[in-house]
């Protein structure tokens, strides 16, 4: 059976060295192609469009707020309603995509109300838990 020399043992380590720069190397290039085949989603133009902003503004309720000017005001049936409990203030629409809706609701009253006496029922104070205050 002949024996390993040292030549044989110092091949292996260089074989494994080269095997293994040659797996970072692969890993490098495999990585940097990705990002140099990517392509920018959106190219910048020389004159960026500026959105403008609308103001909206009830004064019966006091609010204001600014929307895009791509949406604009509609009175859609069916999708903006008033009843006992809500006011629909505005419902606003995106221009060439009318499922795209802004809408602004207010809450004027609410369905109940529970208040400690209200109907002969007695609520009593309680104190849950123990928060070392004895």
């Amino acid at each position: 059976m002949p024996s390993l020399g040292k030549s044989s043992i110092s091949a292996l380590k260089y074989g494994y060295t080269v095997i293994s720069a040659a797996v970072a190397g692969a890993l490098i290039l495999a990585l940097a192609a990705q990002a140099w085949g990517q392509e920018s989603a959106v190219k910048p133009s020389r004159t960026p469009k500026r959105v403008r902003w609308r103001k909206y503004v009830n004064k019966e309720f006091g609010l204001s707020f600014r929307y895009p000017q791509t949406y604009r005001p509609s009175n859609s049936e069916g999708k903006c309603w008033n009843d006992v409990y809500r006011k629909c203030l505005v419902y606003l629409e995106r221009r060439g995509n009318p499922d795209a809706s802004i809408v602004v609701t207010i809450i004027v009253a609410s369905p109940f109300v529970q208040e400690a006496g209200a109907g002969g029922l007695e609520l009593t104070r309680q104190r849950i838990g123990d928060y070392g205050l004895d």
